[in-house]
């Protein structure tokens, strides 16, 4: 009996903790990132951001090459990802970033070398601000070099054979309720605009080559921005508009970057390397590299969820990294080029923007996994 009991004994604790573990591992595939929407909406998807205030996801459209149309913003439901409206803009709309408090959506119109401001409360846009040597030449009526625009030849021949300054990423300081864009070049640039008026405050020259994404620390008054040319990252002190420091971005052409704000770390997505690094924004030294899928593009934090979203171009998928133990949670397959996450962080969703591929000589140009949006859900 002694026996049976003790067998009787081992077998329960056995079967209760294969049923922990099962009960468990249940939980952990319930709780896993996963896709529960794709909806596609053409017009040549760019870049997406959501409003806490509005409760809604925008989109910027930059319609397609060469057709001379202007771009759209695009409001979408955030769960069922249905258009609630579609707002024509004067120029192609690439980069967009929001400013909750005031309701000033912003637009950057890489093409025509400006920034595009929309009031959410009208539908409006209420001012459309040139920021490139180009841009304000064409607003005081002069006829400039155009810009070289998806491929095409200059009209005029420039300074070393290069483009113009091209405005690429904006992101906004809520607190200051300042807006800052970047201007792709050789020597890239930073413009700065007072969001109170929309006029041009400053431009912070020689920022690095080829300067692209931006993240704002704005407790710390601090603006990083990627320069991929040099493989570095930028410390701008929002203050003064100086560039402080420069380090290492942790991998081969860093393209966009975001920001964990309490512990100082800074999350970069490097093309060129297929992986993201994780970098002490206080001291510069590379705390982790992750990989992830190929062409590491977009890259946002779920300041929540403790969630690393990161967009891979080339691999067609978002990789979802836990922020604490820099596990991979999840490779999830979104569209055939994820582009760019906004987050929800009230209730963790993602949301991702998934451009279109450029089809080949003889080839169809419909793509059913371009021009799309898809719905993370935590």
């Amino acid at each position: 009996m002694r026996i049976a009991g003790t067998v009787a004994l081992k077998s329960a604790l056995i079967t209760g903790a294969l049923c922990a573990l099962l009960t468990s591992s249940l939980a952990n595939a319930q709780q896993a990132p996963q896709v529960a929407k794709n909806v596609r909406l053409g017009g040549g998807l760019y870049e997406v951001v959501y409003s806490a205030a509005d409760k809604a996801v925008f989109v910027t459209a930059a319609g397609s090459r060469g057709s001379g149309e202007g771009g759209h913003v695009i409001k979408l439901d955030p769960e069922t990802l249905k258009v609630l409206k579609d707002v024509t803009m004067p120029e192609r709309t690439f980069g967009i970033a929001l400013n909750d408090k005031t309701q000033m959506l912003y637009t950057t119109n890489t093409i025509a070398g400006s920034l595009s401001v929309l009031d959410l409360s009208s539908g409006k846009v209420i001012k459309t601000l040139p920021l490139s040597d180009v841009a304000k030449a064409h607003a005081a009526g002069e006829k400039p070099a155009q810009p070289h625009a998806e491929g095409g030849k200059p009209d005029q021949p420039r300074p070393e054979g290069g483009k113009p300054t091209q405005p690429r990423q904006v992101a906004v300081d809520e607190a200051s309720n300042t807006v800052y864009v970047t201007g792709v070049a050789k020597k890239g640039v930073i413009w700065v605009v007072d969001g109170s008026d929309n006029t041009l405050k400053n431009t912070i020259e020689n920022v690095g080559a080829m300067t692209l994404g931006l993240a704002v620390d704005a407790p710390h008054q601090r603006l990083y921005a990627v320069n991929m040319g040099d493989n570095e990252i930028a410390v701008i002190d929002t203050a003064s508009d100086k560039v402080i420091e420069r380090f290492a971005a942790g991998g081969k052409k860093p393209m966009n970057v975001a920001v964990d704000v309490d512990t100082q770390r800074l999350f970069v997505a490097n093309m060129g390397s297929n992986d993201v690094s994780v970098i002490d924004a206080r001291s510069g030294k590379l705390i982790r590299t992750v990989a992830t899928g190929e062409g590491a593009l977009g890259v946002s934090f779920d300041p929540v969820g403790k969630r690393i979203y990161v967009a891979n171009r080339g691999a067609g998928t978002v990789s979802v990294i836990d922020a604490t133990s820099y596990e991979l949670l999840a490779e999830l397959e979104t569209g055939t080029h994820p582009n760019t996450v906004a987050i929800d962080p009230a209730t963790q969703r993602a949301y991702v923007t998934n451009k279109t591929a450029r089809p080949k000589e003889g080839e169809s140009a419909q793509d059913d996994n371009g021009d799309t949006v898809t719905l993370i859900t935590p």
